[in-house]
């Protein structure tokens, strides 16, 4: 059996540049038969090794082998055929016929052998033959020679060139590697264009920049790694197979971006899901509903991750409603909120011209400016007591006043007041809780300055009143020229 050697070369000599000679396309003979299958786009690639019979040596079976036929890989059927002029050095060509059919049917090997007035020239090739073979008969006693026409590219590969005027310059190749297809074009920052027949005019659908490196479909000049652009909606479509739903990422429409969720049987909804079950259940998700029966016009919904996809927050886009832990919206409120409202500790804002703010201070409170500025501790609680009426002179003495704590309260300052202003001495003030002064010191009872109409205590050393305790008022010391009137004792605090 001579092996196939996949390049051009006798059967008897490795060297390519070795070549069946004839008296008349002497030296190369099978070079320029097989350059000319080759330019017809017809050429063994593989295989169709050829066993010959011993002697008288006209018996050639060949194999099986592969060949590129009008670009396409197709099969040689292998069979044995007979050589019929058996003239001592006359040559032939063992061949593959164009099927009837033509390709991809296979086609099976057959002679072109040489004519007794013609035994010094290599027969000519028939149309549509896939030259395999070039064989010397050298008479009955001498194994023939045998010089395949073929190739070793293995690999399929198709390079595209275009021709400058003086040279061609290789644009694209298309490569099968290890399995890959790959397309590439060869000249530095060129777009590769993708066109399609419209009505027999070329149409551009889809374009790779070159030197951007970007990908764009229904635009030249993508300014993005993918740029899609399309003359009407939508401009990308998602959709499961047989579904009735289906996600259209419309782009900007009328200078709106647009993401529209269509269902043709139910109302339109778009869900954002994050770490999905594979039942639908105790995921994250935002959920977009346009028409629905049961949550009314236009909602977007955000869900927390249980059983029961509770919704966290929800968003009536027809009115700019919102609500916080229910789906149940106030009607009459703009934001509804089933749950704790966290505040921050912050300083008092500083716009507040036009609007009322809430806001949460280092004192624990919670506060309210409204549009001309005005602060208001909310969650603060006064309680205001007269020790005496307007018109009479003050008088020394326990218990001028009396009240049960109606809550639990922390103190946080005490302020007298009197109508007509003491002389000659001071008016100090005492509050017990049960019993109890608040105060450690004289000093830091409320004291009335001689002249004055209001002073604050200095310091509380008792600031927790108790549920339901007993305060009662002493007035320890009155004006001595004129001891004062109209005396009020007020209270500041929060409830405990």
């Amino acid at each position: 059996m001579v092996t196939n050697p996949n390049f051009f070369s006798t059967s008897n000599d490795s060297d390519p540049l070795n070549q069946i000679k004839d008296a008349v396309d002497f030296p190369h003979s099978g070079l320029i038969k097989s350059l000319n299958g080759a330019m017809s786009d017809r050429f063994v690639i593989s295989g169709c090794n050829i066993t010959v019979s011993s002697s008288p040596h006209t018996a050639f079976t060949v194999a099986t082998g592969v060949a590129i036929i009008e670009g396409r890989k197709q099969a040689i059927t292998g069979a044995t055929i007979n050589l019929t002029n058996t003239q001592t050095n006359g040559f032939h060509l063992i061949v593959a016929p164009k099927p009837a059919g033509g390709p991809p049917l296979a086609s099976t090997v057959a002679f072109r052998q040489s004519t007794n007035n013609a035994i010094n020239a290599i027969p000519d090739i028939i149309a549509g033959d896939t030259i395999i073979a070039a064989v010397k008969y050298l008479g009955s006693g001498t194994a023939p020679e045998i010089q395949y026409l073929t190739a070793d590219k293995k690999s399929s590969s198709l390079s595209i060139a275009r021709d400058n005027g003086t040279t061609y310059i290789e644009g694209l190749t298309i490569q099968s590697n290890a399995g890959d297809i790959e397309i590439e074009a060869k000249e530095s920052d060129k777009d590769i264009i993708f066109k399609v027949n419209d009505n027999n005019t070329p149409t551009e659908i889809m374009r790779i920049d070159g030197s951007e490196l970007r990908v764009g479909i229904g635009t030249n000049a993508p300014d993005a790694d993918l740029h899609i652009r399309s003359a009407s909606n939508p401009t990308l479509r998602l959709q499961e197979n047989s579904q009735d739903g289906y996600l259209d990422l419309i782009g900007v429409v009328d200078s709106q971006a647009k993401i529209q969720a269509t269902n043709t049987t139910t109302n339109e909804e778009i869900i954002l899901d994050i770490d999905a079950d594979a039942d639908g259940s105790g995921t994250q998700k935002i959920r977009f509903f346009r028409n629905s029966g049961t949550t009314g016009s236009s909602y977007i919904y955000f869900q927390k991750g249980d059983t029961t996809n509770t919704v966290t927050a929800l968003l009536k886009s027809t009115t700019g409603q919102m609500s916080f832990g229910t789906n149940a919206i106030d009607a009459n409120a703009m934001i509804t909120v089933e749950g704790a409202i966290s505040l921050d500790e912050i300083s008092a804002p500083s716009n507040t011209a036009d609007r009322g703010q809430l806001y949460t201070n280092a004192d624990n409170h919670l506060h309210f400016i409204n549009g001309a500025g005005t602060d208001v501790k909310v969650t603060e609680e006064v309680f205001i007591v007269a020790l005496s009426d307007e018109t009479t002179d003050l008088t020394i003495g326990n218990g001028k006043a009396s009240f049960h704590m109606p809550f639990a309260m922390t103190l946080t300052a005490v302020k007298a007041n009197c109508t007509t202003a003491p002389t000659g001495a001071t008016i100090i003030v005492d509050i017990n809780e049960a019993g109890t002064t608040i105060f450690s010191t004289q000093s830091n009872r409320p004291t009335i300055a001689i002249g004055a109409t209001s002073a604050n205590a200095a310091g509380i050393d008792d600031t927790a009143l108790a549920n339901d305790a007993l305060i009662t008022f002493d007035i320890d010391q009155i004006g001595s020229t004129a001891a004062g009137k109209g005396l009020k004792v007020t209270l500041y605090g929060y409830r405990a």
